[in-house]
């Protein structure tokens, strides 16, 4: 079974500091920093250092998945949730991250077991798949207010998905990037962007295999 994941507790995002700086002016650097300049002025950069970032919490305990949380992996795969069906556990975990795969399965509560059996039946934890739109976990598709922009930021923060998040955000719509800027300097936001949903399948086949 998986082994006990990390969790996260903060949304901080560190900056290349001078290497001259005093402790005390070190910390009063990472303390103003903007969270979300750092992730979102360069797509590639948040590209780049997703891995390097996100993994630096391993250590930390990781809060346990929601009913909805579950609901939204599950959705991505069409898949019914809540269920006591194995085997459709077993497809969802496919594509939960590792480092949340303890906090999904204490988010199962007693549909646990049936998950159990199936890795059991078939000796092995299940393979890390990608998730298809990191987006459409925590924010829903369509007009989304800045105060759920705002929300969903924080919950990607808490489950360390906080770079992919901001990465896949600042490709799909810029000025949800600036408004989301806005309500974490503390600015109130009334405007809607649109967060469209991404194609399940982006070759337009239905996701059958061309002959």
């Amino acid at each position: 079974m998986s082994s006990p994941v990390p969790h996260t507790s903060g949304c901080g995002t560190d900056k290349t500091l001078d290497t001259h700086a005093t402790d005390e002016q070190t910390n009063e650097q990472n303390t103003s920093a903007d969270p979300v300049d750092a992730a979102a002025d360069s797509t590639s950069n948040v590209q780049t250092n997703t891995a390097v970032q996100e993994s630096e919490a391993d250590d930390i305990e990781l809060p346990p998945m929601t009913a909805q949380d579950i609901a939204r992996y599950a959705q991505q795969i069409d898949v019914h949730y809540p269920t006591t069906d194995g085997a459709a556990l077993y497809k969802i975990a496919e594509i939960v991250p590792r480092h949340l795969r303890t906090a999904f399965e204490i988010g199962l509560g007693e549909a646990f077991t049936p998950y159990f059996e199936e890795v059991l039946r078939r000796e092995q934890d299940p393979p890390e798949q990608s998730v298809p739109d990191i987006l459409a976990l925590y924010l829903p598709m369509g007009f989304v207010s800045a105060e759920k922009l705002y929300e969903g930021y924080k919950h990607a923060c808490e489950m360390r998905h906080k770079m992919t998040f901001l990465s896949a955000l600042n490709t799909r719509n810029e000025k949800a990037i600036e408004n989301l800027k806005a309500m974490v300097a503390g600015q109130r936001i009334r405007e809607h962007v649109i967060i469209e949903r991404l194609p399940k399948y982006p070759d337009g086949n239905g996701g059958t295999t061309a002959e």
